[in-house]
């Protein structure tokens, strides 16, 4: 079942999500939401995530799992990647914002009393 569907289908959104929700995983996606077209190094300077094999690892399996895409195509002469996200991603994307919105949280890092893994 997609995101798209689960997302019609339960009062938690979030729930069943592809990826594990890490804070660095939607500050990527909310980045990415906000700033298409960025490079990794771009991403890397945005998120706060220093490292670059971290950064490259996080774009890797966020790719895989379908939720960002390289708008510049495969790696032709060695140009710089430039991340979007895709319709699931963005969809993740919204539910974590509406989800996180003002007077939703239950404390920092929770969500309805649900804790969000770092």
């Amino acid at each position: 079942m997609s995101l798209l569907e689960h997302r019609r289908e339960t009062s938690d959104p979030l729930q069943g999500a592809p990826q594990r929700l890490t804070y660095r995983t939607m500050r990527t996606l909310s980045v990415i939401g906000t700033s298409p077209g960025l490079s990794n190094r771009q991403l890397s300077h945005r998120t706060g995530i220093k490292d670059k094999g971290q950064i490259s690892k996080l774009l890797a399996r966020l790719r895989r799992q379908g939720l960002i895409e390289n708008a510049s195509g495969e790696k032709a002469n060695r140009a710089s990647n430039a991340w979007r996200l895709t319709r699931e991603g963005a969809v993740l994307e919204q539910c974590f914002e509406a989800a996180f919105r003002p007077g939703r949280t239950g404390r920092a890092g929770s969500v309805d009393g649900k804790e969000l893994s770092k």
